[in-house]
């Protein structure tokens, strides 16, 4: 009796025993599934996560693109361009960031017209990172146009052109351009394609003496131009004040500059002609304002010339006793062609910059202009650098 009673119990035992081994084996496999689905699921939310901050470089590579293409509402630097900004938000309330760091290009023959990009996207979880990309791109702008001219001309030898230029007709080239020609028909050399004018994509820029007459608005508030009433003038040194904080200074007229003269801000001339005469001009337009605006000829007779910004007139011609000539902006001729005459001997600099060319004016409380020389832009390069 004893026996059978020790033989059930040892059954008993072992059945014990499997059942606790059945169920350990059960809980270390299903352990190992949800430490498996726990994995799988980190995983998927990595993925996502990594996805999203991609879209966020990817956005926040636009968002740069489109701010230097268009720097007019920009918040530039003393050089001129944007920057970039830290702590930017596609969503506001969201927890997705990007930070934005521009640099201008210091190699190649039109660094104006080339920029780096870094962009960082990441969301917060608190003060901390928990998922982030980072995207370093290079934006080239173009065309960028630094020299238009409106009828059949031919580039004299002494010229040097840092962009893209367009004519208005055929273009002949004795001079150097660094960059594409959009003509007609281009004889001569570059370092770009020849291309036919319909493809420049950038329109003249029609800055009119008269969006400055009377009077000019900076975001809705009036202020009032200087009125040139003499004809002639030596050694000017104007700029800005409290009542014209673009510096517009107006001429209903021609006018001659005789001298050194400095003028931080827009020379506008609506007569037959601006002339600079015996002396050294330095010209610098504020950010969004052009630098000269003249409605007949340009005319460079003797001295030496630096201007920052954008030119317009109708025709342009450099006399053979005219010293260096340099634009940094641009230089837009209308109508009246780009003349050079054959025994100058220094030398004339165009280098297009959009930052210093780019317009936005306010000719009355509720219009805006707006122009920019750069017709498109694309990115030559974008790499992950995590």
């Amino acid at each position: 009796m004893i026996n059978k009673i020790q033989h059930r119990s040892n059954r008993s035992g072992i059945a014990l025993l499997v059942m606790v081994i059945i169920v350990a084996t059960v809980s270390v496999l299903s352990f190992g599934f949800i430490m498996k689905a726990d994995s799988e699921l980190s995983c998927g939310d990595n993925t996502i996560f990594r996805t999203e901050m991609d879209y966020i470089g990817q956005s926040a590579l636009n968002y740069a693109k489109a701010l230097i293409v268009n720097p007019q509402d920009a918040a530039t630097g003393a050089d001129g361009y944007w920057h970039g900004d830290m702590a930017l938000q596609l969503e506001k309330g969201s927890d997705d960031y990007f930070d934005v760091q521009v640099e201008r290009s210091e190699t190649g023959e039109t660094p104006e017209c080339t920029f780096n990009v870094t962009c960082q996207g990441y969301k917060l979880s608190g003060e901390s990172r928990v998922s982030e990309t980072k995207l370093a791109a290079q934006l080239r702008l173009d065309p960028c146009i630094a020299l238009w001219v409106g009828a059949t001309s031919t580039i004299h030898a002494n010229v040097t052109v840092y962009g893209d230029t367009y004519c208005n007709g055929d273009l002949s080239n004795d001079g150097q351009i660094y960059g594409d020609v959009f003509s007609d028909g281009f004889s001569g050399s570059n370092t770009g394609q020849s291309m036919a004018r319909a493809d420049r994509n950038v329109t003249w820029p029609g800055i009119s003496a008269s969006d400055f007459e009377h009077v000019y608005y900076i975001d809705g508030t009036p202020y009032s131009p200087v009125v040139l009433n003499n004809s002639s003038y030596t050694d000017v040194d104007w700029g800005a004040t409290e009542s014209n904080p673009a510096g517009i200074y107006y001429r209903n007229g021609g006018l001659d500059l005789h001298g050194n003269n400095k003028i931080n801000g827009t020379l506008i001339v609506t007569g037959d002609h601006l002339d600079f005469e015996d002396g050294q001009s330095t010209i610098t337009s504020f950010k969004n304002y052009p630098a000269i605006v003249v409605e007949s000829e340009l005319h460079f007779k003797e001295g030496e010339a630096v201007i920052t910004g954008l030119v317009q007139a109708y025709s342009a011609t450099v006399n053979k006793d005219y010293g260096d000539i340099t634009i940094v902006g641009g230089l837009f001729i209308r109508d009246g062609g780009f003349y050079v005459e054959d025994d100058y001997e220094d030398n004339i600099i165009v280098r297009g910059d959009p930052m210093a060319a780019s317009i936005k004016l306010m000719p009355t409380a509720v219009d805006i202009k707006e122009w920019s020389p750069v017709g498109g832009a694309y990115y030559k390069s974008i790499r992950r650098d995590d």
